[in-house]
């Protein structure tokens, strides 16, 4: 005679200790691509390239606003400034727009980042300095993340446990 028998696995079911099995195995799965993809670590990356863009973008227009005028753009605010602050940043970023080294587009990308962007400029010789502090561990870990905050060279990053910076000059 053909036909379910009662020895046949499929009607019994799982047990208690199977399904719990199969759930530990599958959270582990999750847990493992989680730990792969880390999607707050793109988005960390992502907002570290974007700034890297902006301070490249600001060094580059500072470097040709110096070549057509032979001074940098906080001259024609602050004379003798010696410290920079968002007022200020915001005048000289304005001049730079105007004058065409920058889109005026170029006003919201730095507002985005404005508030882990630091700017150290100096009058005599004309050097500008941008830096910012990382969000991602990638960028925190890479060798060119080396800088204090105003752009000198520290010899302990990133192992000192201090904030590290990445800064691009001018050249």
């Amino acid at each position: 005679m053909i036909g379910p028998s009662s020895s046949s696995s499929w009607n019994e079911g799982l047990t208690l200790g199977e399904v719990l099995v199969a759930l530990t195995v599958l959270g582990f799965v999750v847990a493992v691509l989680i730990v792969i993809i880390n999607p707050l670590e793109h988005l960390h990356r992502t907002q570290d390239s974007n700034a890297k863009n902006v301070a490249i973008e600001y060094i580059n227009a500072c470097t040709r606003y110096y070549a057509r005028h032979g001074e940098m753009p906080w001259l024609r605010i602050e004379p003798t400034a010696a410290s920079f602050n968002e007022e200020i940043v915001k005048g000289y970023t304005q001049i730079l727009i105007s004058e065409g080294e920058l889109k005026p587009e170029f006003q919201e990308a730095l507002g985005k980042n404005a508030s882990r962007a630091y700017l150290t400029a100096k009058i005599s010789p004309p050097e500008v300095i941008v830096c910012f502090d990382p969000g991602s561990k990638a960028l925190s870990a890479d060798e060119e993340t080396k800088y204090a905050i105003d752009g000198t060279l520290k010899t302990d990053c990133p192992d000192s446990g201090e904030e590290c910076y990445w800064c691009v000059q001018q050249e």
